[in-house]
């Protein structure tokens, strides 16, 4: 095998393979045995149609074969050979063939560019400040008091603003008379986002009562069934429940957490809190080294990567693919949003590239002490087995992937430490 290359970009190489033709003979000449084995040709019993005859039927078909055959292990040596490291999937293109001659064909191979790490010690950095205040623990108390909330059922009285209310519904349509089917429904009572009669005629109702409203639906409502149509209702309250929460106490404090008192439960909090602070603080200055580092480098990124971490951050803010994005979005912030995120992709890629460089530079890489850290957290965050989540990255080659973001985030304290903070 013969293999050269023709740099195109600096993320982007053409290598140009030649097999010899005492190669590639007796592999086509096999595929040519196994199509004339398993195609029927008219005139001649199955399998047994002349080979010339299926060479001349098929000969994209056997090309295609061909290079299915023997390509993967001819680009593997070639890469080897050449010392590229793709970042996506070579594409084959120029295919050339004659019966009893060379097979040649070309591989476009995307990588990603060489350069020159700047100097990365001793950045200035502008020092941000990681602090709690007071009404923070407050709002972090009231969460956990939400959440011990319990459900009561209402007693001697009728719904009141707050309460969760399960209510049975009888629908039909004003202009046509149709019946609508029998629903039944949870409705906070009160809250903004219901119809507004809903609410006012909700307002006193005890169980088994019932009370007619009539709603006119607009157009654009969100329920297809009855938008644009005036509806005559008949609702009925089945049960009403309202939202008792717990006193903000000692007893509180031992229900939720492994603390004992109010001022603890406070005390871990704010701990908590501030914790996360100083990481996004740690985490904004080194956002601002590397925003320092790269704004130096004009490198051309391998055009794959960045479609697939653009069609990636697209799909995490509105979820759907890069291209149905124009259904979630008006025309005039169409475009405004492709090119933020076009450039969030890249510095998302540069950074990537930047302390990959020097994780690789300073020799930092995870212990197996700490790979087993982190895939416990990972584990806990995602209520499974340690040893589930183990087997089931090493089954999909994804186990590297998690000691690579450790080694990273290695490169990321690193040039936080070794930064001048201003």
């Amino acid at each position: 095998m013969k293999s050269t290359i023709t740099t195109l970009s600096p993320a982007k190489k053409d290598m140009d393979i030649e097999l010899a033709a005492d190669e590639v003979g007796p592999a086509y000449e096999k595929i040519v045995e196994n199509y004339a084995r398993r195609i029927n040709v008219a005139g001649f019993r199955a399998g047994h149609a002349p080979r010339d005859m299926i060479k001349r039927m098929f000969p994209d078909d056997l090309r295609s074969a061909l290079i299915d055959e023997l390509a993967p292990a001819a680009l593997d040596d070639g890469l080897k050979t050449h010392g590229l490291n793709p970042v996506s999937l070579p594409v084959i293109h120029d295919i050339r063939f004659e019966e009893g001659q060379t097979l040649r064909f070309k591989a476009t191979i995307e990588t990603w560019p060489e350069f020159e790490l700047p100097e990365y010690r001793k950045i200035k950095v502008r020092k941000v400040e990681a602090s709690v205040e007071e009404a923070e623990i407050d709002r972090a108390l009231d969460e956990l008091r939400q959440k011990s909330a319990e459900y009561v059922p209402v007693v001697g009285r009728g719904v009141a603003e707050g309460d969760y209310v399960v209510v049975e519904w009888k629908g039909r349509e004003v202009k046509s008379k149709r019946l609508l089917p029998t629903e039944r429904a949870v409705v906070l009572a009160g809250h903004a986002e219901n119809e507004q009669k809903l609410n006012e005629n909700l307002q006193g109702l005890k169980p088994d009562e019932e009370r007619e409203l009539q709603i006119d639906h607009p157009a654009d409502h969100s329920n297809k069934k009855v938008a644009g149509k005036s509806i005559l209702y008949r609702m009925k309250v089945l049960n009403i429940k309202e939202k008792k929460l717990p006193e903000l106490n000692d007893d509180l404090a031992k229900s939720v957490g492994e603390v004992e008192t109010l001022a603890e439960l406070r005390d871990r909090l704010r701990q908590e809190i501030l914790r996360s602070r100083e990481k996004a603080a740690r985490n904004k200055m080194a956002e601002d080294i590397l925003k320092t580092l790269s704004e130096n480098l004009n490198l051309e990124l391998p055009d794959s990567l960045a479609e697939s971490e653009y069609d990636s951050l697209i799909k995490r803010r509105f979820g759907v693919s890069a291209g149905h994005i124009e259904k979630k979005l008006p025309p005039e912030a169409l475009a405004e949003v492709q090119t933020e995120t076009r450039a969030q992709a890249r510095r998302s890629l540069l950074n990537h590239l930047l302390l990959s460089k020097i994780a690789q530079k300073e020799g930092f890489s995870a212990s197996e002490a700490e790979l087993t850290e982190e895939l416990k957290t990972l584990a806990l965050s995602n209520r499974v087995p340690l040893a589930r989540l183990r087997e089931s990255l090493e089954k999909e080659g994804r186990l590297d992937e998690v000691r690579e973001t450790l080694a990273l985030r290695q490169a990321i304290d690193f040039l936080v430490n070794e930064a001048i903070i201003k």
